[in-house]
């Protein structure tokens, strides 16, 4: 991870929130998964692509409070979507493609979870539709939200940059800050 977005973890980190649970939406290899344990005592992590989620468990050994769950957050649960594993000199990232490895899309709605206090979504331009199987949770829950917004990646699944962000206002939520390609959001009156 770069300075940078350990600096935007930091700073998220640092602001009061409740601290019952929190979600880690394309966990990687787990940096963000572990700091939030430290702040909230209990993960619940997605990782859809095999080899990062093979690595996060290496990473989180001795890590208690993580559940890790090997889908992709999604709107359309049990839909059987491929990752693909982009791997270049600048990130390792993986995506939902046309090809590469088959995984299956979860809703964090279809959970039921009742206690959610922050959720930090990174999932290379799939933020839409994983919002979308989380809007009963975002409202019963009033959970901070930090999402990626990086320019073109939502492009991919035809959904236009900053679509993410507005559906979320369209439901309440509101901007707090504007790191480089992260937004935070809360919720008017909500801890």
């Amino acid at each position: 991870m770069k300075p940078a977005a350990y600096a935007v973890m930091n700073a998220v980190l640092a602001l009061p929130m409740r601290n019952d649970l929190a979600i880690d939406g394309g966990a990687h290899w787990g940096i963000w998964t572990k700091a939030l344990t430290e702040k909230f005592g209990n993960v619940i992590a997605f990782e859809p692509n095999i080899e990062s989620a093979e690595i996060l468990e290496k990473n989180l050994n001795g890590t208690g409070g993580v559940t890790l769950i090997k889908k992709a957050l999604g709107w359309v649960p049990e839909q059987k979507v491929k990752v693909m594993w982009r791997l270049n000199f600048k990130s390792d990232t993986s995506r939902i493609s046309m090809d590469g490895q088959e995984s299956i899309v979860t809703s964090l709605d279809s959970m039921g979870l009742q206690d959610v206090s922050f959720i930090k979504l990174d999932v290379e331009g799939f933020e839409y539709f994983a919002l979308r199987g989380m809007e009963q949770t975002l409202l019963r829950c009033k959970p901070k939200l930090l999402i990626e917004e990086k320019e073109g990646l939502s492009e991919y699944y035809g959904i236009p940059t900053g679509e993410a962000r507005r559906w979320l206002e369209s439901i309440g939520m509101k901007v707090e800050q504007t790191f480089k390609i992260d937004v935070l959001l809360g919720w008017n009156g909500a801890a």
